[in-house]
């Protein structure tokens, strides 16, 4: 059985060889010969474009919705689909995503005549959002803004605290698209000017410096525990929030805040814990101070495609991340990367932040 299964994966490898034409690997996301960047890549900003007026088509899937904000904002992935190739920034989702596209290509199609800037790629996904897209919406909505352009910028989101917040500081720069609208059809773009993508890197260090000039020195003096307050997360997360309350903990679940006040939170707080994965993202797109993340023993190691996937976030946090390890809950886990159930030994996690 095990053989027949190990040559029915190989001749699907060898299909999507022959099949998968269309959906490459290409870091910025378009092709575009006046467009510098070194491997990682990071894009030359002090360079002027030379950008082409094209027709292309915003191609959407869904992804897990399970912490969907409601079902105006269901957690898609978007590509840019232009003379028939989409891009991807790295090879190892390269046939599971060309699947996806080629599902998606089928669906119904709503054209949009508006003069527009797109990214090559977009998500509602919120830790990817973080981390492949927010900061060069911000670069290049100021961007925008700065010179005058009446071309806008099509903008997806992970919420609609996110959109508020863009409003707030770019309304008229924006043209607002929603992720339930991206699922339901493709859209059918008549004149656009396709711009590249950034690294991760790039886009964290970018939000963080855009991010800085809008947020107050407010909240210094409280202390956060940054949390979705869900069990499968952290299974004893009810007594967990409670012996904070008891230390006078904030507890800060960023559905229900106000991005500009979140954002001032997490900067500024004097001590700070986080939940793992996607959550801790909010750290990277703007604090600069120590803090602590409860995270499992058994979350080391990584494959480079889980790395790719999830890991390389939390390595931009290195220096003043402080992780506390627990114990996997044994009748509760979830194999992906940094979802791992944990159980917190509280009497433990007070003694290594002396509280």
């Amino acid at each position: 059985m095990t053989l027949i299964k190990s040559f029915k994966f190989f001749i699907k490898k060898i299909c999507l060889l022959f099949l998968n034409r269309s959906h490459k690997v290409n870091a910025v996301g378009v092709i575009n010969n006046s467009i510098n960047y070194e491997n990682i890549p990071i894009i030359d900003l002090d360079r002027d474009w030379d950008l082409k007026i094209e027709s292309a088509k915003l191609i959407s899937f869904g992804g897990e919705d399970y912490h969907s904000e409601n079902n105006k904002f269901p957690v898609i992935e978007s590509w840019v689909d232009t003379k028939g190739y989409t891009f991807a920034n790295n090879r190892y989702f390269l046939n599971e995503q060309f699947l996806k596209i080629l599902k998606a290509k089928k669906k119904k199609e709503k054209k949009i005549e508006n003069e527009l800037f797109i990214l090559p790629y977009y998500t509602s996904h919120f830790g990817h959002f973080s981390g492949d897209v927010l900061g060069s919406l911000l670069y290049y909505l100021s961007w925008i803004k700065k010179n005058n352009f009446k071309r806008k910028l099509l903008v997806l989101t992970p919420s609609q605290n996110w959109n508020n917040f863009l409003i707030k500081l770019f309304e008229e720069e924006c043209f607002f698209i929603y992720p339930e609208d991206a699922l339901a059809h493709n859209f059918d773009l008549k004149n656009v000017k396709i711009l590249p993508r950034m690294s991760t890197w790039q886009n964290f260090q970018i939000s963080k410096n855009i991010l800085n000039s809008y947020l107050s020195e407010d909240y210094k003096n409280i202390n956060i525990f940054l949390t979705t307050e869900r069990s499968e997360r952290i299974t004893n997360i009810i007594n967990l929030i409670d012996s904070l309350k008891n230390k006078n903990f904030e507890i800060l679940n960023p559905i229900n805040a106000d991005i500009q006040t979140l954002l001032t939170k997490i900067r500024n707080s004097n001590i700070l814990i986080t939940e793992k994965a996607s959550i801790a993202n909010n750290l990277n797109i703007i604090r600069d101070k120590p803090f602590y993340i409860l995270l499992s023993k058994n979350e080391k190691n990584l494959s480079k495609k889980l790395f790719a996937g999830a890991g390389i976030h939390k390595s931009f946090l290195t220096g003043i991340m402080k992780e506390i390890y627990c114990e996997d809950d044994p009748f509760s886990q979830n194999s992906k990367p940094y979802k791992k159930s944990i159980r917190v030994d509280i009497n433990k996690l007070f003694s290594d932040i002396n509280l």
